[in-house]
């Protein structure tokens, strides 16, 4: 019998999530890996924690969220989004 992949197991997963109407984590996640790199969340996050995350800085997030895709299909992804958008 054929097995399946770990990586094909979560493709499956997020195109039954798709067809659901479902948020997907991992898509969201994977959309952010697409356009920030794992070294600027990290210096972002110690910002944050630290109390230091400015006005720049949250411009700086703004752009790369526009670089994600329009903000609806971004929030899509969320797996609350439409409830809290949609009430």
């Amino acid at each position: 019998m054929p097995t399946v992949g770990a990586a094909s197991t979560g493709i499956l997963i997020l195109m039954g999530n798709r067809i659901l109407r479902r948020g997907s984590v991992a898509a969201l996640i994977q959309a952010v890996d697409s356009v920030v790199d794992e070294e600027k969340r990290g210096r972002d996050a110690v910002r944050m924690l630290q109390g230091q995350f400015d006005l720049n800085d949250f411009s700086e997030q703004v752009r790369l969220l526009e670089k994600m895709g329009p903000l609806m299909e971004t929030a899509d992804e969320i797996p609350v989004a439409e409830t809290l958008l949609n009430p």
